[in-house]
């Protein structure tokens, strides 16, 4: 049990050496973000066309999700059926 002990206490200094750079990585990503942001905002992509073919898909997506999921179901159903005969 002591050397599962040891190997815990390691594991959790790494972990806390780790979260430091972590911290100071995604601070700067942010930061560097947000003025990259209020540099430039003329270069904003319009993403409203792909936006509308997107949710004009929704409806086939969930039409096809649907039966796959019948598929299933019916499936499932009829092997408990079969394995109570």
């Amino acid at each position: 049990m002591k050397p599962l002990k040891k190997m815990f206490a390691k594991a959790k200094v790494i972990v806390s050496k780790a979260k430091a750079p972590a911290v100071a990585v995604s601070t700067l990503a942010v930061t560097s973000i947000a003025s990259a942001a209020k540099a430039e905002p003329a270069k904003v992509v319009d993403t409203s066309a792909i936006v509308d073919a997107l949710t004009g898909l929704t409806t086939p997506i969930a039409a096809v999700g649907g039966a796959y999921l019948t598929v299933l179901v019916a499936m499932t159903g009829w092997k408990l059926l079969r394995g109570m005969f």
